[in-house]
Formats: structure tokens, C-alpha cells, sequence
């Protein structure tokens, strides 16, 4: 069965469907698809409670971010949109877009509410140092003065436009990173509390 028709599948995965029809990593990245059967495996896992489905989910983005470093594993570089990534082929580096580092957030996220480990929040914050200026030609996109992100990144240059899918991005991985730093604040004054 081909991954992609896995994840339409309106009936319950269970273990036996994971055994029977085992998911492959991916080898083609495509713009933001590339999230969606990463995520859809991880939510359908936990969904149903099937570990494996969620095992595959992380290596899948495992691979992924992997594939979204350059040398430096502190750079973050979104595969560009200028063309389809296939594996064990050079990657587009350009052009960077800013949905690429919301995405790549939400899936770590993700995948560090599934699995607790400190690997994904690490994921989350370098993709997001992205739109602050930790980046390929270290330039923000992210303007305080105005609140806009930049469209993204080019060989030589910022896109200068502050469109509104840009600008959403940026503020929906805002939120992500508030709202995983806010539950981990709490759960550590809820481990320094004394209770009476």
C-alpha cells in the first residue's frame, strides 16, 4: 500500500495493519508536504495508541531535519522550493521560505509532547532561530519594527516582501515555542513545590 493512501485509511490502525504494511522513510521532500505524513503517522499513533506508528512518525522527521543542516547542526536550512529533494541527491539550497521553519517547529514539537526528548525542543528552537537571523545569509526575517516576517530567503538576499502567509508563520511558531516554554516552567515549579 502506498504511504500516502495509509493515512486515508478511515478505519482504526492497529498493530496488526502496522505489521502487515510497514512505513517507509521518505525519500522525495516537496515544500511543506513534506510535514504531513510525518505528522499524520505521529497524531494516528497516538490517536490509536500504536507506538510504531509513532516510532516511524519521529524517524521520519529525524531524517528530515537531518536533511535541513547544513555542516554547522546549529544552522537550520530549509530544503528550497525551488525544486523536489530526492534522497542521496544535492538538495535545493534556495528559495528558503518561512512556512518551512513553521512546519519544522510544529513537527518537533510534536514529537517532543510524543517522546519527551530534549533532541526535538532543540529541533524546535534552531528552526525558529531561522526567522531571527541564524540563517544561510544571516539576515533576520522577523521585523520588530513593523511585526512582518519576510517571504524568505534567496541566494544573495532577503524577499523584502512582508507577506501575510510569512508573517503567519512566524507567529504561529511564536506561539508554539511561548506555549511549550510556559508547560515547561510549570512542570518545573510543579517539581520545586513542596505540597503541605
Amino acid at each position: 500500500m502506498p504511504f500516502s493512501e495509509i493515512f486515508h485509511n478511515e478505519e482504526p490502525v492497529g498493530t496488526s495493519f502496522v505489521e502487515a504494511h510497514p512505513l517507509p522513510l521518505p525519500t522525495r521532500v516537496a515544500f511543506i508536504g513534506n510535514y504531513l505524513p510525518v505528522t499524520s503517522a505521529s497524531t494516528r499513533g497516538m490517536q490509536s495508541e500504536n507506538k510504531r506508528m509513532i516510532e516511524v512518525g519521529c524517524e521520519s522527521l529525524k531524517w528530515l531535519v537531518a536533511e535541513q543542516h547544513r555542516s554547522d547542526a546549529d544552522i537550520f536550512v530549509p530544503i528550497g522550493s525551488r525544486e523536489c529533494f530526492v534522497e542521496g541527491s544535492a538538495k535545493a539550497r534556495f528559495d528558503q521560505q518561512p512556512v518551512e521553519a513553521c512546519a519544522t517547529i510544529s513537527g518537533c514539537l510534536l514529537a517532543y509532547r510524543l517522546t519527551s526528548e530534549q533532541l526535538w525542543l532543540e529541533e524546535a528552537w534552531c528552526a525558529f532561530r531561522w526567522f531571527l537571523g541564524e540563517n544561510d545569509l544571516q539576515i533576520p526575517l522577523y521585523d520588530a519594527a513593523t511585526g512582518g516576517c519576510r517571504d524568505g530567503l534567496h541566494p544573495d538576499r532577503v524577499n523584502e516582501n512582508p507577506g501575510a502567509e510569512s508573517t503567519l508563520s512566524f507567529l504561529m511558531a511564536l506561539l508554539e515555542m511561548q506555549s511549550v516554554e510556559i508547560a515547561t516552567v510549570e512542570e518545573l515549579n510543579q517539581e520545586m513545590s513542596v505540597t503541605i
